[in-house]
């Protein structure tokens, strides 16, 4: 069920990831260290978002096939590990903008024994890739980049015909927390709050793309657990929170069954299309 188990021999991207100067000081100290790699090698990366991210998009992949793959985004590449994994035969490349994860995805590569796996650092505002990959997966990044049309056409020059992109992204309405007094630190590489559905699919649509499914997630279970997650960070020691973690993971995991009709995020699927001049 848990996602992530690679990170164990490099728990300080834990405290990256975690992003708030509390919750590093907490789990800083050295001696903490060991007893974090083994966390993690059981539960996988004790992030709610990343662990339900990887529920759907593992039902997304599930009886999908291609043969070149791009991660625009990738952070630490569990998403390029996972379908490298599962799909030997095809080549994934994986990018990101930050060198430091890079880094670290580079160092987990030789543990993996992955030899299908590309990892490099690059800007996606100035992406020029033609007709390679016949699948693009590109999570929480668009409300990153400042021109986002420029993105989208980007990948539907970089898909073969036909091919397929798999985008997650926040909701407009993400900023308004089910908790009032949920507190995190904002990020501020993000140069929007996020898309409605019509904005996301006049987008799409505008440059070269047909809407196959779009779908409302991070509803009550999702958002919840995840604010709840995060409120214990801040707020508990740090023992209590770790065994909180695999539970408010499994609660959260009933996001996928609701219907979500005013979901914090959405996933969407669009296929290229022909795309006029």
């Amino acid at each position: 069920m848990f996602f992530g188990h690679e990170c164990y021999g490099c728990p300080e991207v834990l405290l990256q990831m975690l992003g708030e100067n509390k919750v590093q000081a907490k789990a800083s100290p050295r001696w903490l260290q060991p007893l974090l790699r083994s966390y993690i090698r059981l539960f996988g990366l004790p992030d709610i978002s990343t662990q339900l991210r990887a529920q759907y998009f593992r039902r997304f992949t599930r009886r999908l096939k291609f043969n070149r793959v791009l991660d625009a985004g990738c952070g630490l590449g569990l998403y390029a590990f996972y379908m490298a994994r599962k799909h030997p035969s095809a080549t994934i490349d994986a990018c990101d903008y930050d060198p430091s994860l890079v880094k670290a995805a580079r160092a987990m590569l030789p543990r993996l024994r992955l030899s299908n796996v590309n990892i490099f650092e690059a800007d996606l505002s100035h992406f020029s890739e033609f007709d390679k990959y016949d699948l693009i997966v590109s999570q929480d990044v668009i409300d990153q980049i400042e021109d986002d049309g420029q993105l989208i056409r980007s990948f539907h020059r970089a898909l073969t015909d036909g091919g397929i992109l798999y985008m997650a992204i926040p909701h407009k309405r993400h900023t308004r927390r089910l908790f009032t007094r949920f507190e995190w630190v904002s990020d501020k590489r993000h140069v929007r709050e996020g898309y409605t559905e019509d904005e996301l699919t006049r987008l799409l649509t505008d440059n070269g793309f047909k809407v196959k499914s779009l779908r409302n997630v991070w509803g009550i279970f999702g958002e919840g657990c995840m604010e709840l997650y995060v409120l214990a960070l801040l707020h508990l020691p740090l023992p209590l929170t770790a065994l909180l973690f695999p539970i408010l993971s499994a609660i959260s995991s009933l996001d996928m069954l609701m219907r979500n009709r005013k979901g914090y995020g959405m996933i969407v699927v669009a296929e290229k299309s022909f795309l006029e001049a």
